[in-house]
């Protein structure tokens, strides 16, 4: 994978970042960033310094599901932009007991909400059901290295 500007990516644990730019004056000049990276606890949707490949430069706060992994392809829209189809689905689940998740665009995470407030300015959807079945090689620390996942098989709701 080649980090693009303007792009969005998705990390290891399914975070989006974004949109990438260019660091000017960077170390060796092929550095990008992008807000929404960092999954540290102390420092949650912060940026990221990242590699051209996806892989995380140097950082204080790394956690390895900073990792980019594929580009984003997901397609949200705020409440105030869907069909009255779609908020009546939506509204549907809701009152089905389904778990909703609201996605601020300030933070840019999915968080899941027992009351929605339907919100215009903010997303809402069906929290979703995945599985994804991958492979990656194991660092010589003992954690995973997903800059070498290699997705096998996804499924989804």
């Amino acid at each position: 994978m080649k980090i693009e500007e303007g792009k969005f990516y998705k990390t290891a644990d399914g975070r989006r970042v974004g949109p990438m730019y260019h660091l000017a004056g960077s170390h060796t000049g092929n550095e990008f960033s992008g807000l929404g990276a960092t999954n540290h606890e102390s420092v949650r949707g912060s940026l990221q310094v990242y590699n051209k490949d996806g892989s995380v430069y140097k950082a204080t706060y790394t956690e390895y599901t900073d990792v980019l992994v594929s580009e984003w392809t997901e397609e949200v829209k705020p409440f105030v932009n869907l069909t009255d189809i779609e908020k009546g689905e939506l509204l549907f689940k809701h009152h089905e007991g389904e778990v909703i998740e609201v996605k601020l665009f300030t933070v840019g995470l999915w968080l899941k909400t027992d009351k929605p407030v339907w919100d215009s300015r903010h997303a809402y959807r069906v929290k979703p059901t995945m599985l994804v079945t991958g492979n990656c090689e194991v660092g010589p620390d003992g954690k995973p290295d997903f800059t070498t996942w290699k997705e096998v098989d996804t499924q989804s709701n």
